[in-house]
């Protein structure tokens, strides 16, 4: 037999981990703090490359590039994570 079944979802939401509600805040913890080194870590690697001029290569701008993409998609997606958690 064929699945003849349609589901083409269009978003997903998530809204939380089911069964681990007392735990919401012990889950928060490691994720706050892996989103803080992750945007201390990516800031630090910023200026560096800004303020150090020897270091203005291919390498490093393409590093300076991952950094700021991290950047946006970790502050994107961490927030609500949080928020649902």
């Amino acid at each position: 037999m064929y699945n003849l079944s349609c589901y083409n979802p269009t978003s997903f939401i998530l809204v939380g981990i089911p069964g681990l509600e007392k735990f919401h805040i012990w889950i928060r913890i490691p994720f706050c703090v892996i989103y803080v080194v992750a945007i201390v870590g990516n800031h630090i690697l910023l200026y560096l490359t800004e303020e150090e001029h020897s270091i203005h290569e291919a390498m490093f701008i393409f590093l300076s590039m991952l950094a700021s993409t991290d950047l946006i998609l970790s502050t994107a997606t961490v927030h609500k994570l949080l928020s649902n958690v």
